[in-house]
Order: C-alpha cells, then structure tokens, then sequence
C-alpha cells in the first residue's frame, strides 16, 4: 500500500486511517477478511458499507450503479495497464486484482517486487512521468517504539491495537498520512 503526499484524495492510506480512527474497528474481519470465501465477503461488506454512507456520499464520488467491488477493481487495473506507454508487468497488476493468469503463466511468470512497487505508486494517483513519482510515502523517521508515537498510536488507535497488536505498523503508516494530510 502507497500513501500519496500530493492528493489527500487520492490517498489510500489517509482513508484507511480515518476509517480505522473514527469506526472504532476492534477486529481485522472487515479489512483483512480471511482467504477462504474473501471475495464473497468483501462483496457483502462493500454492500453493507454502501448502505451505511447513503446515496448522497456515494454520488460525490462515483456512480451508484458503478459502486461494486468488481466495478473498483477493474477500474484500478485499467488505470494501472493504461496510465503510462511503461505499465507495471502484467502478473504485478493480476495478482493485485487477485486475478488467476492461468496455469502456464502462473507457474513460469513469478511475482516481481519491483513490478509491484511500481504498480502500488501507479494505484496511489503517483504519475510516472514526473520525478516525483519516486517519492516516499509519509512515514515516521523515529524509532518504532518512541515514547511519542506510541502514545499518539493509543490515542488514534487504541481501540484496535488492544485487540490486534500486529497492526501497529500500518496504524503508524496510516498516522503518518493523516499527519502530513493534517491542512
């Protein structure tokens, strides 16, 4: 996941932190579902979620009738193939879309992490024709157990991180765009 530090709208890892922050999650079932049935719940939930914000925030940002979680996918794979002439490998922008290649494909063209690094950039709105596109997401340059991250952690997520401990890396991650996206 890639945080953008030019477009607060665009910025994956500012809306996680807002979600995990303000709808007190307490388990990882909603975000992270586990693999067995994964898309049939993460169908579930995106209608659920739908329902929740109404239709009048679903039209500020996109169509009702395009509000799928397939429509979402296949937008961010056609954006990712089409965004620039040089598109991330191909196995890098199926695996993200948890798309199968095909047995052939998927035994001799491994997973590259270059090719999804630079498809996480493409996904976080980076365009790869500037040299800012190889900026760094807002991140915390202190150690990983400073006494004021820690406690701004607690304060922001404790609710989760009581329950679910592995998760204080990508709360710190979501903190520090939410930080940088403070104006």
């Amino acid at each position: 996941m890639y945080g953008n530090p030019y477009d607060l709208f665009a910025c994956n890892s500012t809306a996680l932190a807002l979600y995990l922050m303000l709808d007190k999650v307490t388990d990882d079932n909603f975000v992270w579902t586990a693999r067995k049935n994964a898309g049939n719940q993460f169908r579930a939930h995106w209608a659920e979620w739908l329902v929740d914000i109404g239709d009048i925030a679903v039209s500020q940002w996109v169509r009702p009738t395009n509000a799928s979680c397939h429509g979402n996918r296949k937008g961010a794979t056609t954006h990712a193939g089409t965004q620039t002439i040089a598109a991330p490998p191909l196995g890098s922008i199926c695996r993200r879309a948890e798309w199968k290649l095909g047995q052939i494909l998927e035994i001799y063209m491994n997973f590259g992490d270059a090719g999804d690094r630079y498809l996480g950039r493409i996904l976080a709105g980076l365009d790869p024709n500037y040299a800012t596109f190889a900026i760094a997401p807002p991140h915390w340059t202190c150690p990983p157990d400073d006494e004021d991250l820690t406690a701004a952690l607690s304060l922001a997520f404790g609710h989760l991180l009581e329950n679910q401990p592995d998760f204080r890396g990508v709360c710190a991650f979501c903190l520090a765009s939410l930080v940088h996206h403070l104006d």
